[in-house]
């Protein structure tokens, strides 16, 4: 047996991962990192869930000098750096025909074709690791984000705070429940529509000084709240307390 307590974090929908679902009830915590999982996850046996966010790595997210091979290799008005859905493939062409918007990751093929107004391929390249993925960030105007499915209820991806940890202007799909973790048109700018997200993105391009008090304070509320240091410290805080069965919601 454990000499402490058994706990897991999950930053997915546990439902993806079925066969795991029955081993919840061995753990004494289970931390998860969207809302809307708690009562599926007691439910399923948990002694206790939690909730808790996604978070950075603020050593690899950070900004960086990136040379000039890199930058003009990387350099965009809009850079997204994630995998193709169809609702992202929409967003996406619903930037392309106005600025130099550029992705990189797996599932793009049916954007293989497009092209920005300056004639440069949208897709710009395969899935890029976390190094490079920072690397854009630091060469990008804005960065993109588009929540997938499984975020429902204040479950923000880690891209949100790698964004923003690497000192980039975020413009992030209105999602219920992001207020908890960042401040919207504070810390971060919301979009809810493809149109929507034209007019910021045209707006924030031409006020080189609002992107960058926008992303100054964003950086400084993912060091300061969101990273893998504050989300164990808050985990091993939760973990010490009582093993009274019950739906603790808790954020750090």
């Amino acid at each position: 047996r454990a000499r402490g307590p058994l706990v897991t974090w999950w930053v997915d929908d546990p439902w993806r991962f079925p066969w795991h679902i029955e081993r919840f009830a061995i753990y004494d915590h289970v931390f998860i990192f969207d809302r809307a999982y708690l009562s599926r996850v007691m439910d399923a046996g948990a002694q206790q869930a939690h909730f808790l966010p996604c978070a950075c790595d603020e050593t690899v997210y950070r900004p960086m000098r990136v040379r000039p091979p890199e930058r003009r290799r990387f350099a965009c008005d809009v850079a997204f750096v994630a995998w193709g859905y169809p609702e992202r493939e929409a967003m996406v062409r619903a930037l392309a025909d106005a600025v130099d918007v550029g992705v990189w990751g797996r599932g793009w093929e049916a954007l293989k074709d497009v092209r920005t107004p300056s004639g440069v391929p949208v897709v710009r390249g395969p899935a890029v690791s976390s190094r490079m993925s920072a690397m854009i960030y630091n060469v990008a105007t804005i960065g993109l984000n588009i929540h997938a499915a499984q975020t429902r209820l204040a479950g923000v991806n880690t891209r949100t705070f790698e964004l923003l940890a690497s000192g980039l202007f975020e413009l992030v799909d209105q999602i219920p429940g992001l207020e908890e973790l960042l401040e919207p048109e504070v810390e971060v700018v919301c979009y809810r529509s493809p149109e929507e997200a034209r007019r910021l993105v045209r707006y924030y391009l031409r006020d080189a000084d609002a992107r960058a008090a926008v992303a100054r304070r964003g950086r400084a509320r993912v060091l300061d709240e969101h990273t893998y240091v504050c989300r164990m410290r808050t985990l091993c805080d939760i973990s010490r307390r009582s093993t009274r069965r019950d739906v603790v919601p808790v954020h750090s």
